[in-house]
Order: C-alpha cells, then sequence, then structure tokens
C-alpha cells in the first residue's frame, strides 16, 4: 500500500509540475500577443505590397460530410508554414483535397494555400480556419504549400515569384516577421518541405531573397496595363482541373475558333495576357474570381454560358452565323 501511495503522490507531483509550466507557456504567449503589432488588415490597398491574385477555391473543393475544422482569430496567427505537395505539380488543390478528405478523413484540404508551378495562386480555406497542415503550429500557424516534389529540385522562379509575393502579403497585414517564415520541417520531424529546402540549393533562402525584393519595389506603382502591353487581342478561356477539363466545351466552340481564330486555351494567367477574353461556359468551370482577375488585369471579358453544354454550342454557333465575335462585347 505504501509503495502505491508513493507512486500516486510522485503522479500528481509530476502533473502538477505539467500544469505550471503550462500555465508559465500560456502566460508568456499571451505577454508575446499583448506587444506584438498587429496591422490585420488584409484588404486590397491596405498596405504597400499589393493583394496578389488569388484563385478562390474554399467553396468549390471537397469537404467532409460531418466534420468540421475549428476557427481561430486572426491575432493567434504567428507563423508562415511552407510545404512541398512531394507529388507531380500537375496534381492540383482538388486532387489534393480529395486525398486529405477520403484517406486522411480530415475536414478539408489540409493547406490555407497553394502555390502552383506557373505561379497561380489558390486559396483552400480561410486564413481563420485552423486546418490540419503541421500538428502543433496548426492553431497558429497559415499553410502554404508549392505545388511539387522538391526532394531533388526546387520550385521554377514563377513558383518563387508567386509564393513570395503571397508571403510577402500576407507578412504585411498580419504582422509576421521574416523569422516566422519557416518550413514544415522547422516545425516537426517531416521531410517536407524537401530535402532542398535547407541543404543543397537552399530554397529557403531563395524564397527569403525573392519577399525580400517584393517589400523594396512595394513602394514603386505597377503601370495600368494598356492595350499595346497585351500580348494576344482575343483568348478563349476553358476550364481545367487536375486530370479533367472542359473537353466538351471545347470540341463545341470548334466553329467559333475556326470563324474568328481566337488564342484558346486553359490558363487564367495566360488570359491576363489578352485584351478581349471569352470565357466558356458557367463559374462551376472558370470562377467568378478568375472572372474578376481578368478583369483587374485589364482584360475585357465575355462569357458563353447557355443552360448546358448543348446550349453554350447553340450560343456559340449564333455568334459565327451573325459575324460576332462577343456576345456582351463591342470589338
Amino acid at each position: 500500500m505504501e509503495a502505491n501511495t508513493e507512486g500516486q503522490a510522485a503522479i500528481i507531483a509530476s502533473l502538477q509540475e505539467r500544469i505550471q509550466a503550462l500555465e508559465e507557456e500560456i502566460e508568456e504567449l499571451e505577454r508575446q500577443l499583448a506587444t506584438r503589432p498587429f496591422s490585420f488588415d488584409l484588404t486590397p490597398g491596405a498596405g504597400k505590397i499589393s493583394q496578389p491574385s488569388i484563385q478562390d477555391l474554399i467553396d468549390e473543393l471537397p469537404r467532409h460530410s460531418t466534420k468540421k475544422y475549428n476557427s481561430r482569430p486572426l491575432s493567434n496567427i504567428r507563423h508562415l508554414v511552407v510545404h512541398h505537395s512531394a507529388v507531380p505539380p500537375s496534381v492540383g488543390p482538388h486532387r489534393i483535397a480529395a486525398y486529405h478528405v477520403s484517406k486522411q478523413d480530415w475536414p478539408g484540404i489540409g493547406y490555407h494555400f497553394l502555390v502552383a508551378e506557373n505561379g497561380s495562386i489558390y486559396q483552400g480555406n480561410a486564413l481563420e480556419t485552423v486546418s490540419y497542415h503541421a500538428v502543433k503550429a496548426n492553431p497558429r500557424g497559415v499553410g502554404v504549400c508549392f505545388l511539387g516534389n522538391f526532394t531533388k529540385t526546387v520550385p521554377p522562379p514563377a513558383q518563387l515569384a508567386g509564393g513570395a509575393h503571397l508571403i510577402a502579403w500576407l507578412m504585411q497585414g498580419l504582422g509576421i516577421a521574416l523569422d516566422e517564415v519557416k518550413g514544415h520541417k522547422e516545425f516537426m520531424d517531416t521531410a517536407c518541405p524537401g530535402e532542398q529546402w535547407l541543404n543543397g540549393q537552399k530554397w529557403k533562402e531563395m524564397l527569403r531573397g525573392e519577399i525580400a525584393e517584393v517589400q523594396e519595389t512595394a513602394d514603386q506603382p505597377s503601370p495600368i496595363p494598356t492595350v499595346e502591353d497585351k500580348a494576344f487581342h482575343h483568348y478563349m478561356l476553358f476550364w481545367a482541373r487536375d486530370v479533367e477539363w472542359a473537353k466538351n466545351d471545347w470540341l463545341n466552340a470548334q466553329n467559333f475558333i475556326g470563324a474568328f481564330r481566337p488564342t484558346a486555351g486553359f490558363s487564367v494567367e495566360e488570359a491576363t495576357h489578352s485584351e478581349y477574353v471569352t470565357i466558356v461556359g458557367g463559374p462551376l468551370g472558370v470562377s467568378k474570381a478568375a472572372e474578376e482577375q481578368l478583369k483587374a488585369a485589364g482584360c475585357r471579358v465575355d462569357r458563353i454560358a447557355g443552360k448546358d453544354e448543348a446550349d453554350t454550342k447553340r450560343m456559340l454557333d449564333e455568334l459565327v452565323k451573325q459575324g460576332k465575335r462577343f456576345l456582351s462585347l463591342k470589338e
């Protein structure tokens, strides 16, 4: 009995020490939060660094039928956590979200932002969402995933530039210092974001250099796009998502393409370099956010979307018959 009592006393003493340590940690965190100069203004025009173009996929990505992520105030955010997807860059947000939900049994995609190979940026969660991406860092971290596997290589220049712009903007709006931009492996035992993050080509340093350049040039106003700046006159934009794409819309638009010879493709970023853009299909394909991105880039945007694919083809063919390139625009 006496040995039992001594053992229980030791356990109680150990728990009390742990409680005391946690209370001290909480006090220190509260002190840091009280003295930290937060700005928390991520609205366009609120700071010197402009908001990058971000395609909002929050309501489009697969979500768990019952599970929900917790929320937090923006004041809790202290870290920006850099990840790589560890798969080919063609594996995009929708497939990653599906994997996180169906295989990991998570409420939704783990990342807040994803940066594609061409520098395009997608948002998977609101900043207030406590998503799963770095375990202990989750409550205070924002997950930024660079699509691709950087075990043996590093992100291409366009991807680094896009990610750096996003991170610099988040740092500005959330009051986060550069030292708090860390790789996943700096918070826990993992290979993410690849062997080249801290060793080899050290893409952490490459990213920090790009961030510094964004910050240094923030005072220089961006030129307003003009017609002369545009590489294309007319771009026909179709939706594409991971391995899925608008095959039927593409086939249905062949008469139109043959008649007017627009540049045709699947890249919103590429389309921003066109004076006129025709979006084929409704916002479940090319989203409203992408349409606003095109307009912000100085494009004149026309959307051809019928009640179904057959109706969209009818509308396109009718334009060909009338010799009209656009439904709602004057050329």
